[in-house]
């Protein structure tokens, strides 16, 4: 980079204290709670850099821990999911590390405390889904209600905007494999 150059978004930007590979998700995790409470956030919505999502169908939860369990049934995915001041006062007061996945130590530290997760399928975990034709392989688009979609690959989120913008699956979800090379290769990390 050119000496003095500046991101653009630099002042929208939080640096925590914290690793920021896989091994390390549950204290970033926690660490984004403690910033955002310390800064007075009421909500949280986490979200993955690899979820698609559709900012203008957000809408802050009446619940306390709102996301999609995709059959874990204990806890939200990962991918996406809202935690109100309750849920992040819980995680700040006691917190459960039992694996590297941050989405279970959040939803075994809240369990802890007894809070239940809410389920809400709109906020869609992705092609891991089955069955394969099914409503959870559905992109965010106007025809439904899908907020999220979990994409595994940010190099594909052009792909996933041209659904929204062509108000239809142009993206052919029953070739998974197929579309899973063609990902592979847009990877650049291998």
């Amino acid at each position: 980079m050119a000496e003095g150059w500046q991101h653009p978004l630099e002042d929208n930007v939080v640096v925590l204290d914290c690793g920021d590979d896989y091994k390390s998700l549950p204290e970033k995790t926690f660490a984004v709670i403690k910033w955002a409470r310390e800064h007075g956030y009421d909500w949280l919505l986490k979200l993955d850099d690899d979820v698609y999502c559709r900012p203008e169908r957000l809408v802050v939860p009446d619940t306390d821990y709102t996301g999609h369990a995709y059959g874990h049934k204990l806890y939200c995915s990962g991918a996406a999911y809202w935690l109100s001041s309750c849920a992040m006062d819980a995680c700040l007061g006691k917190w459960y590390r039992r694996s590297n996945a941050e989405d279970s130590c959040v939803g075994e530290t809240l369990r802890f405390h007894g809070i239940r997760l809410t389920e809400d399928p709109r906020y869609r975990v992705g092609w891991k889904a089955l069955p394969k034709d099914g409503p959870e392989n559905e992109f965010p688009h106007p025809s439904n209600e899908a907020i999220t979609f979990h994409m595994w690959w940010p190099q594909f989120m052009p792909e996933m905007h041209a659904n929204w913008d062509r108000r239809q699956q142009v993206v052919d979800i029953h070739n998974f494999y197929g579309l899973t090379e063609e990902l592979r290769k847009k990877n650049p990390w291998g």
